[in-house]
């Protein structure tokens, strides 16, 4: 008998937690022996048959079947998700965070839910349209969608001759700033949503994709949260008036300038600390935070700041530099021009 097979045997014999004496009886009423040394190729067949047939096939009477799960594997792998992208889709849709925990009933549901997700997502339009102009914000989601292999079309809004303004667009983002966002698949309404706001886009996609933001209930999540907002309520608005005045201000105010150096140099300090230990902003893993905070470090020189003195930005700012899918989000508007 191949190894293999005999493998698998024992993984389903520990999965069901069947006893010695019960998996002898099973054998022998399945195969006609009383080991599976003896199995030939036919009666492995049989055993295997036997098990997709009988109450032996799951843990408990009204279990999930060893079949149910081996279809919900594939469907799985079909559709790029990881291990933490099902147990949260799982949490989140059936209460559960494990397969083994799944009725028959709802395992069928789940197996009828992936088959809809995987059909639905096959050969058709991005289901993410997103509204964007190169700017450190809008960057900021087209990182998500790369690392997070998500179908996202951009539709470019030039907002140097005021295309924001435009009423068809003050219906997706009435503050009239880029990025935003409309979903055509969301999991929260029958139709499409329209989410303005970089942070909040971020959040809704990492919810919707269940990557890159613990779930609700985890700790860590608001560790990663209140990074993100740190990002939008100090360094983004901080930075913009440095750039501001420094770059645009028609009339050069000393205060001004020295004002807004000053605290972005702080703020650096403030992330230098942060990341001191961490590979990425709030641990050793890449989160909505990271993205949200480097294209507002790509400008660094223009707002007068030198990376030599964060040797820990440094370190984070090149690692993040040198990731595909951050290579791929700036290069997939190289054609838009400011």
């Amino acid at each position: 008998m191949d190894q293999k097979k005999l493998a698998l045997i024992h993984i389903i014999k520990r999965d069901l937690h069947l006893t010695d004496e019960e998996y002898r009886d099973i054998l022998h009423q399945a195969a006609g022996v009383n080991s599976s040394k003896d199995l030939t190729e036919e009666k492995f067949s049989r055993l295997m048959n036997y098990f997709m047939r009988s109450r032996h096939y799951r843990r408990h009477p009204n279990g999930i079947t060893l079949r149910q799960k081996f279809f919900i594997k594939d469907l799985r792998e079909a559709l790029g998700w990881d291990d933490s992208h099902l147990e949260n889709f799982l949490e989140k849709y059936y209460h559960r965070k494990q397969l083994d925990n799944l009725t028959k009933t709802d395992a069928s549901k789940l197996i009828q839910s992936l088959i809809n997700i995987k059909t639905h997502h096959k050969g058709r339009a991005p289901m993410i349209d997103l509204y964007y102009w190169p700017t450190p914000n809008a960057h900021k989601i087209t990182i998500f969608c790369e690392e997070s292999n998500l179908e996202y079309r951009v539709v470019p809004l030039d907002i140097t001759q005021g295309k924001q303004f435009d009423p068809e667009f003050l219906k997706i983002s009435p503050n009239n700033k880029i990025p935003a966002i409309v979903d055509h698949d969301s999991t929260l309404s029958q139709k499409p949503i329209a989410i303005f706001e970089s942070g909040a886009i971020l959040e809704y996609l990492a919810d919707k994709t269940q990557k890159f933001l613990p779930p609700l209930g985890d700790p860590k999540r608001y560790a990663v949260l209140q990074w993100l907002y740190w990002q939008m309520a100090d360094l983004g608005p901080m930075e913009g008036q440095n750039y501001h005045f420094t770059q645009f201000a028609k009339e050069k105010v000393p205060y001004a300038i020295e004002r807004y150096a000053k605290e972005t140099h702080r703020l650096y300090g403030v992330l230098n600390a942060q990341i001191a230990s961490n590979d990425f902003v709030t641990g050793d893993q890449l989160t909505i935070a990271d993205m949200a905070i480097y294209p507002w470090i790509v400008p660094h020189q223009k707002l007068g700041q030198n990376l030599d003195d964060f040797p820990n930005i440094k370190r984070w700012f090149k690692q993040m530099a040198q990731r595909p899918a951050v290579q791929k989000a700036y290069a997939q508007t190289d054609g838009i021009k400011k």
